[in-house]
Protein backbone atom coordinates (compact mmCIF):
# COMPACT_ATOMS: atom_id res chain seq x y z
CA UNK A 1 0.00 0.00 0.00
CA UNK A 2 1.19 3.58 -0.53
CA UNK A 3 0.84 4.40 3.34
CA UNK A 4 3.29 1.39 3.96
CA UNK A 5 5.97 2.32 1.17
CA UNK A 6 6.15 6.02 2.43
CA UNK A 7 6.25 5.17 6.24
CA UNK A 8 8.88 2.47 5.00
CA UNK A 9 11.10 4.95 3.19
CA UNK A 10 10.30 7.79 5.83
CA UNK A 11 13.72 7.19 7.61
CA UNK A 12 15.76 7.98 4.32
CA UNK A 13 13.82 11.54 4.00
CA UNK A 14 15.07 15.06 4.22
CA UNK A 15 13.39 16.75 6.26
CA UNK A 16 11.46 19.17 3.82
CA UNK A 17 10.80 15.67 2.26
CA UNK A 18 9.25 14.42 5.87
CA UNK A 19 6.79 17.37 5.99
CA UNK A 20 6.11 16.47 2.44
CA UNK A 21 5.40 12.94 3.67
CA UNK A 22 3.47 13.15 6.27
CA UNK A 23 1.16 15.86 5.23
CA UNK A 24 0.22 12.54 2.14
CA UNK A 25 -0.26 10.13 5.35
CA UNK A 26 -2.65 12.78 6.75
CA UNK A 27 -4.45 13.46 3.92
CA UNK A 28 -4.82 10.16 1.97
CA UNK A 29 -8.85 10.55 1.29
CA UNK A 30 -8.17 13.26 -0.72
CA UNK A 31 -5.30 13.08 -3.30
CA UNK A 32 -7.70 11.70 -5.88
CA UNK A 33 -8.70 15.05 -6.18
CA UNK A 34 -5.29 16.72 -5.18
CA UNK A 35 -2.68 18.01 -7.93
CA UNK A 36 1.17 18.44 -7.03
CA UNK A 37 0.78 22.09 -7.29
CA UNK A 38 -1.91 22.24 -4.36
CA UNK A 39 -0.25 19.45 -1.95
CA UNK A 40 2.74 21.23 -2.41
CA UNK A 41 1.46 24.65 -1.52
CA UNK A 42 -0.76 23.30 1.33
CA UNK A 43 2.12 21.10 2.63
CA UNK A 44 4.55 24.23 2.62
CA UNK A 45 7.40 22.46 -0.02
CA UNK A 46 8.45 23.00 -3.46
CA UNK A 47 6.74 20.15 -6.00
CA UNK A 48 10.62 18.82 -6.56
CA UNK A 49 10.29 17.97 -2.86
CA UNK A 50 7.44 16.07 -3.29
CA UNK A 51 8.32 14.23 -6.40
CA UNK A 52 11.79 13.46 -4.49
CA UNK A 53 9.59 12.05 -1.93
CA UNK A 54 7.99 10.02 -4.11
CA UNK A 55 10.53 8.24 -5.59
CA UNK A 56 12.25 7.67 -2.63
CA UNK A 57 9.02 5.65 -1.85
CA UNK A 58 9.12 4.01 -4.99
CA UNK A 59 6.92 5.92 -7.30
CA UNK A 60 7.92 7.79 -10.67
CA UNK A 61 5.70 10.50 -10.07
CA UNK A 62 2.13 12.25 -8.66
CA UNK A 63 0.20 10.49 -11.32
CA UNK A 64 1.50 7.05 -10.13
CA UNK A 65 1.05 7.34 -6.69
CA UNK A 66 -2.33 8.45 -7.23
CA UNK A 67 -3.28 5.70 -9.04
CA UNK A 68 -1.75 3.56 -6.56
CA UNK A 69 -4.27 5.14 -4.12
CA UNK A 70 -7.00 4.36 -5.74
CA UNK A 71 -6.44 0.75 -6.33
CA UNK A 72 -5.93 1.02 -2.35
CA UNK A 73 -9.34 1.61 -1.97
CA UNK A 74 -10.66 -0.63 -4.42
CA UNK A 75 -8.91 -3.55 -2.43
CA UNK A 76 -10.05 -2.22 0.63
CA UNK A 77 -13.91 -1.75 -0.44
CA UNK A 78 -14.17 -4.10 -3.76
CA UNK A 79 -16.06 -1.32 -5.04
CA UNK A 80 -15.35 1.93 -7.09
CA UNK A 81 -16.22 5.47 -4.91
CA UNK A 82 -18.30 7.67 -7.68
CA UNK A 83 -17.01 10.59 -6.01
CA UNK A 84 -13.42 9.47 -7.40
CA UNK A 85 -14.27 7.89 -10.72
CA UNK A 86 -11.87 9.91 -12.67
CA UNK A 87 -10.19 7.10 -14.59
CA UNK A 88 -9.96 9.38 -17.78
CA UNK A 89 -9.36 12.71 -16.43
CA UNK A 90 -13.25 13.02 -16.43
CA UNK A 91 -16.46 11.20 -14.97
CA UNK A 92 -16.57 7.72 -15.92
CA UNK A 93 -17.94 4.59 -14.91
CA UNK A 94 -18.45 1.12 -15.86
CA UNK A 95 -21.15 0.60 -17.94
CA UNK A 96 -20.99 3.84 -19.80
CA UNK A 97 -22.62 3.71 -23.31
CA UNK A 98 -20.36 4.38 -26.48
CA UNK A 99 -23.12 6.60 -28.05
CA UNK A 100 -22.75 8.79 -25.37
CA UNK A 101 -18.79 8.58 -25.68
CA UNK A 102 -18.18 11.34 -28.54
CA UNK A 103 -19.92 13.82 -26.36
CA UNK A 104 -18.41 13.09 -23.42
CA UNK A 105 -15.17 13.52 -24.97
CA UNK A 106 -15.68 16.80 -26.99
CA UNK A 107 -17.16 18.60 -23.91
CA UNK A 108 -14.33 17.74 -21.60
CA UNK A 109 -11.39 18.72 -24.40
CA UNK A 110 -13.58 21.82 -24.58
CA UNK A 111 -13.05 22.65 -21.03
CA UNK A 112 -9.38 21.65 -21.15
CA UNK A 113 -8.46 24.16 -23.57
CA UNK A 114 -10.66 26.53 -21.95
CA UNK A 115 -8.35 25.79 -18.98
CA UNK A 116 -5.69 26.26 -21.26
CA UNK A 117 -6.44 29.37 -22.45
CA UNK A 118 -6.43 31.13 -19.03
CA UNK A 119 -2.33 29.45 -18.23
CA UNK A 120 -1.20 30.36 -21.82
CA UNK A 121 1.49 33.32 -21.13
CA UNK A 122 1.15 35.42 -24.71
CA UNK A 123 4.51 36.84 -23.81
CA UNK A 124 5.85 33.23 -23.22
CA UNK A 125 4.86 32.45 -26.43
CA UNK A 126 6.06 35.48 -28.23
CA UNK A 127 9.41 35.00 -26.89
CA UNK A 128 9.56 31.18 -28.38
CA UNK A 129 8.66 32.38 -31.25
CA UNK A 130 11.00 34.63 -31.55
CA UNK A 131 13.67 32.74 -30.40
CA UNK A 132 12.74 29.64 -32.65
CA UNK A 133 12.30 32.49 -35.90
CA UNK A 134 16.14 33.42 -34.87
CA UNK A 135 17.73 29.73 -34.14
CA UNK A 136 20.54 28.43 -36.20
CA UNK A 137 18.60 25.03 -35.42
CA UNK A 138 15.80 23.60 -33.73
CA UNK A 139 16.06 20.51 -31.35
CA UNK A 140 13.02 18.79 -30.00
CA UNK A 141 12.74 16.36 -27.28
CA UNK A 142 10.46 14.24 -25.48
CA UNK A 143 9.52 10.46 -24.49
CA UNK A 144 6.21 8.19 -24.62
CA UNK A 145 2.56 10.10 -24.94
CA UNK A 146 4.64 13.56 -26.10
CA UNK A 147 6.56 11.98 -28.98
CA UNK A 148 3.25 12.56 -30.88
CA UNK A 149 3.32 16.19 -30.11
CA UNK A 150 7.24 16.68 -30.85
CA UNK A 151 6.97 14.94 -34.22
CA UNK A 152 3.67 17.47 -35.10
CA UNK A 153 5.82 20.40 -34.24
CA UNK A 154 9.17 19.18 -36.22
CA UNK A 155 7.02 18.40 -39.25
CA UNK A 156 5.28 22.02 -39.11
CA UNK A 157 8.57 23.45 -37.92
CA UNK A 158 10.25 21.46 -41.47
CA UNK A 159 7.63 22.90 -43.77
CA UNK A 160 8.62 26.89 -42.84
CA UNK A 161 11.80 25.66 -43.75
CA UNK A 162 13.32 25.96 -40.63
CA UNK A 163 15.91 23.03 -39.57
CA UNK A 164 14.79 20.93 -37.08
CA UNK A 165 15.81 17.67 -35.46
CA UNK A 166 13.76 14.90 -33.86
CA UNK A 167 14.89 11.30 -32.51
CA UNK A 168 12.62 9.33 -30.64
CA UNK A 169 15.42 7.26 -29.43
CA UNK A 170 16.89 8.47 -26.12
CA UNK A 171 20.81 8.14 -26.89
CA UNK A 172 20.48 10.24 -29.93
CA UNK A 173 18.03 12.99 -28.29
CA UNK A 174 21.53 12.91 -25.93
CA UNK A 175 24.03 13.22 -29.11
CA UNK A 176 21.66 15.77 -30.36
CA UNK A 177 21.01 17.67 -27.52
CA UNK A 178 25.29 17.37 -26.92
CA UNK A 179 26.03 18.97 -30.22
CA UNK A 180 24.11 22.02 -29.83
CA UNK A 181 25.75 25.31 -29.17
CA UNK A 182 24.82 29.47 -28.82
CA UNK A 183 22.26 30.04 -31.27
CA UNK A 184 20.35 26.84 -31.19
CA UNK A 185 16.52 26.13 -29.59
CA UNK A 186 15.74 23.06 -27.34
CA UNK A 187 12.51 22.26 -26.66
CA UNK A 188 11.43 19.88 -24.37
CA UNK A 189 8.16 18.34 -24.20
CA UNK A 190 6.36 16.72 -21.34
CA UNK A 191 2.94 16.89 -19.36
CA UNK A 192 4.24 16.29 -16.06
CA UNK A 193 7.55 18.11 -16.28
CA UNK A 194 9.22 14.78 -14.49
CA UNK A 195 10.44 13.13 -17.18
CA UNK A 196 13.71 11.86 -16.22
CA UNK A 197 15.45 11.92 -20.34
CA UNK A 198 13.42 15.03 -21.07
CA UNK A 199 15.04 16.52 -18.29
CA UNK A 200 18.62 15.43 -18.78
CA UNK A 201 18.90 16.57 -22.16
CA UNK A 202 17.32 19.69 -22.02
CA UNK A 203 20.14 20.47 -19.21
CA UNK A 204 22.63 19.18 -21.81
CA UNK A 205 21.52 21.71 -24.38
CA UNK A 206 21.02 24.53 -22.21
CA UNK A 207 24.66 23.50 -20.67
CA UNK A 208 26.26 23.73 -24.14
CA UNK A 209 24.71 27.30 -24.86
CA UNK A 210 21.39 26.50 -26.46
CA UNK A 211 18.04 28.35 -25.64
CA UNK A 212 15.75 26.29 -23.86
CA UNK A 213 11.94 25.62 -24.00
CA UNK A 214 9.54 23.79 -22.12
CA UNK A 215 6.09 23.01 -22.83
CA UNK A 216 4.74 21.65 -19.99
CA UNK A 217 1.44 21.67 -17.66
CA UNK A 218 3.19 22.41 -14.19
CA UNK A 219 5.56 25.11 -12.84
CA UNK A 220 8.25 24.19 -10.45
CA UNK A 221 9.33 20.90 -12.10
CA UNK A 222 12.62 19.98 -13.31
CA UNK A 223 12.03 20.37 -16.59
CA UNK A 224 10.50 24.28 -15.82
CA UNK A 225 13.82 24.16 -13.96
CA UNK A 226 15.75 23.59 -17.08
CA UNK A 227 14.28 25.92 -19.02
CA UNK A 228 14.94 29.55 -20.44
CA UNK A 229 11.51 29.69 -21.25
CA UNK A 230 8.08 28.11 -20.16
CA UNK A 231 4.90 27.36 -21.54
CA UNK A 232 2.43 26.42 -19.11
CA UNK A 233 -0.55 24.58 -20.65
CA UNK A 234 -2.87 24.08 -17.16
CA UNK A 235 -2.33 23.49 -13.56
CA UNK A 236 -5.08 20.38 -13.54
CA UNK A 237 -3.79 17.16 -13.35
CA UNK A 238 -5.61 14.09 -13.54
CA UNK A 239 -5.96 10.60 -11.77
CA UNK A 240 -5.51 8.60 -15.45
CA UNK A 241 -5.80 8.69 -18.71
CA UNK A 242 -3.78 12.57 -18.89
CA UNK A 243 -2.11 11.38 -22.28
CA UNK A 244 -5.70 11.88 -23.91
CA UNK A 245 -6.68 15.31 -23.46
CA UNK A 246 -2.54 16.60 -22.56
CA UNK A 247 -1.90 15.66 -26.27
CA UNK A 248 -4.73 18.08 -27.05
CA UNK A 249 -3.60 20.67 -25.54
CA UNK A 250 0.18 20.69 -26.61
CA UNK A 251 -0.94 19.91 -30.03
CA UNK A 252 -2.81 23.25 -29.75
CA UNK A 253 0.86 24.76 -28.64
CA UNK A 254 2.43 23.75 -31.50
CA UNK A 255 -0.32 25.42 -33.79
CA UNK A 256 -0.19 28.57 -31.86
CA UNK A 257 3.84 28.18 -32.37
CA UNK A 258 3.35 28.08 -36.34
CA UNK A 259 0.33 30.80 -36.73
CA UNK A 260 3.23 32.69 -34.40
CA UNK A 261 5.91 32.29 -36.77
CA UNK A 262 3.95 33.18 -39.92
CA UNK A 263 2.37 36.21 -38.30
CA UNK A 264 6.19 36.88 -37.62
CA UNK A 265 7.31 36.81 -40.83
CA UNK A 266 4.09 36.53 -43.49
CA UNK A 267 6.15 36.88 -46.44
CA UNK A 268 9.08 34.40 -45.46
CA UNK A 269 6.83 31.77 -43.93
CA UNK A 270 4.40 31.89 -46.23
CA UNK A 271 7.07 31.56 -48.88
CA UNK A 272 8.95 28.58 -47.70
CA UNK A 273 5.48 27.01 -47.04
CA UNK A 274 4.53 26.98 -50.44
CA UNK A 275 7.64 25.72 -51.58
CA UNK A 276 7.30 22.92 -49.18
CA UNK A 277 3.52 21.99 -50.72
CA UNK A 278 5.37 21.75 -54.01
CA UNK A 279 7.84 19.65 -53.11
CA UNK A 280 5.58 16.96 -52.02
CA UNK A 281 2.38 17.92 -54.39
CA UNK A 282 3.62 15.35 -57.08
CA UNK A 283 3.56 12.54 -54.32
CA UNK A 284 -0.53 12.54 -54.13
CA UNK A 285 -2.43 10.40 -56.48
CA UNK A 286 -4.13 12.30 -59.03
CA UNK A 287 -0.98 14.89 -59.38
CA UNK A 288 0.06 15.64 -62.94
CA UNK A 289 3.75 13.18 -63.24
Amino acid sequence: MVTDNIRAAYPKFRQSEQKAAEYMLGHMDDMENMTLAKMADTAGVSQPTVLRMLRRSGYDGFREVKIAVLKDRIRENGIWDDANDQVLGMPFHKGEKIEDIPGRIVVNTIELLNDSLKSISAKALEKTVCAIDRAGRVGIFSVEDSNSVAIDLQTKLMYLGISCEYNCDYYLQSIQAGHMSTGDVAIGISYTGTSINTVDVLKSARNRGATTIAITNFTDTPLAEAADIMILTSDRQFLQGNDIFSRTVHMAVVDMIYVGLMSMDFDKYSGQLSKSGRMISKRRYGADM
